[in-house]
């Protein structure tokens, strides 16, 4: 019965030309699309925190010279990988005070895209895979996240003012085209 069976599958196999449907279709069903030019960055910006930590040699360098271009050149990147520096350095290196209005500046252009160009699944991806609004303080640390934690709570008019110098140079740059606007939606 079992020969039966698989010459029976075979005869409608070959009725239906399932070899020639194979042949329209790509190998694999699981190609990606090709990574936008700031995902190669971020990608890149990563394997260098990677190797600074791990005291590879030339490292350091190659970070100093990232992090160069990027404080020249701020509104060049997205806010995904301004958020992504400021949070692996700045922030511990330099305290939220000095940080929160970039911060605040890119999670405002950031939302502004996500908005605009994410579609309801990207948004969820932003939020919460990407910890989009928590992404600076997540990234630099527990320790760093809690004196951070401490400073918004007890310095709340300070921060206030951090926060709307933040929102007016988004307003200022939210039309920029230095960067892919785009972004949100890879």
């Amino acid at each position: 019965m079992k020969t039966s069976t698989c010459l029976t599958t075979l005869i409608l196999l070959s009725t239906f030309h399932w070899h020639d449907a194979l042949a329209d279709t790509p190998q694999s069903p699981l190609k990606t699309p090709p990574l936008q030019e700031w995902q190669v960055r971020r990608a890149n910006l990563d394997h260098a925190i990677i190797d600074v930590r791990e005291n590879e040699p030339g490292a350091q360098k190659q970070f100093d010279q990232m992090l160069t271009e990027i404080e020249k050149h701020p509104l060049d990147r997205t806010p995904m990988e301004v958020l992504d520096v400021v949070g692996t350095y700045y922030v511990p290196n330099e305290g939220i005070e000095n940080s929160l209005t970039v911060i605040v500046t890119h999670l405002v252009l950031g939302w502004y895209d996500v908005l605009r160009f994410a579609s309801p699944t990207g948004r969820a991806e932003i939020i919460d895979n990407e910890q989009f609004f928590k992404r600076a303080l997540v990234l630099a640390g527990k320790d760093v996240t809690d004196k951070s934690s401490k400073f918004l709570n007890d310095h709340q008019d300070i921060v206030s003012q951090l926060v709307e110098k933040g929102v007016t140079y988004a307003t200022e740059f939210r039309d920029t085209r230095s960067y892919d606007r785009q972004w949100p939606t890879a």
